[in-house]
């Protein structure tokens, strides 16, 4: 579910009996047929569908993704919808980082912090209905990572950013104060990984 252009769907086609591709987007739609054609696999059916509209015609699979697309106003009936459309397991991805560069630093662009539930609040629906996920987590390094001096670091974040010699200044505070941890790019990126049996295979 949100399959975007495919990335997933073309690798788990070259493994799986069949896949469903379903987006809200047709022009996304459109580039995971492409990606298909370019990756020899002919086992992808694709579904344009969003969270919203009827599922009735959406096959039950033996597992179901949902990764970066659970931004959802009810996510309850979401998490409903994933398990009744799947055999065996269900995965979804959601963010556990509040930005996506280093927290330091956002707050020296001065960014305000996702509106977003802290994903652990997902776990906690799943608790509610019977449910007991487990839970694990996916890091890579974050934007700035690679960067060997502090003008690279620095190009960088004034590629999105219109920043004043205040900030600057204080990046470049943050950045000595450990050179290590500023090659790194500082804190990596991470995504909760959430995993179970539908409630129908637990009996």
């Amino acid at each position: 579910m949100g399959c975007g252009s495919g990335a997933l769907a073309v690798l788990l086609a070259k493994r799986a009996k069949h896949v469903h591709a379903l987006d809200y987007s047709p022009a996304m739609l459109k580039r995971v047929q492409e990606n298909a054609a370019f990756h020899q696999v002919n086992n992808i059916s694709t579904i344009c569908k969003d969270w919203y509209e009827s599922w009735d015609a959406v096959p039950q699979c033996d597992v179901v993704i949902a990764s970066r697309s659970t931004l959802v106003d009810d996510m309850q009936a979401a998490l409903l919808r994933l398990n009744q459309h799947a055999r065996k397991r269900v995965y979804i991805s959601y963010p556990a980082n509040p930005y996506f560069v280093d927290a330091q630093v956002a707050r020296i662009l001065g960014r305000e912090k996702q509106a977003l539930p802290d994903y652990f609040y997902i776990p906690a629906i799943l608790h509610a209905m019977g449910i007991y996920p487990n839970l694990s987590f996916i890091e890579y390094p974050g934007p700035l990572a690679d960067t060997a001096n502090f003008d690279e670091f620095l190009a960088q974040l004034e590629e999105g950013e219109n920043l004043g010699e205040s900030q600057r200044s204080r990046l470049q505070a943050w950045y000595d104060a450990d050179v290590d941890r500023a090659a790194t790019g500082g804190e990596p990126i991470r995504w909760a990984l959430i995993d179970w049996a539908p409630p129908h295979t637990q009996e």
